[in-house]
């Protein structure tokens, strides 16, 4: 899991998404594995898309959408 938060902050990543003109929303759970967490996944997100909106659901875990309808 690590290896795929770490995926963003790769600088060929980096540089082709940074391209990429869309507003960008991450959204995480409480109950995520670490990996996911908020405080894992906001420096990667932001690190390519600075003005990127990170939100987390309370109660949540991997699959928020199904988890917390």
């Amino acid at each position: 899991m690590a290896a795929y938060v770490d995926l963003f902050a790769r600088s060929d990543l980096a540089t082709t998404r940074a391209a990429i003109d869309v507003p960008v929303l991450a959204i995480t759970g409480t109950e995520d594995a670490p990996h996911f967490a908020r405080m894992a996944v906001e420096p990667a997100i932001r690190a390519v898309y600075p003005d990127a909106v990170v939100e987390e659901i309370p109660a949540a875990g991997h699959y928020p959408m199904q988890e917390t309808p």
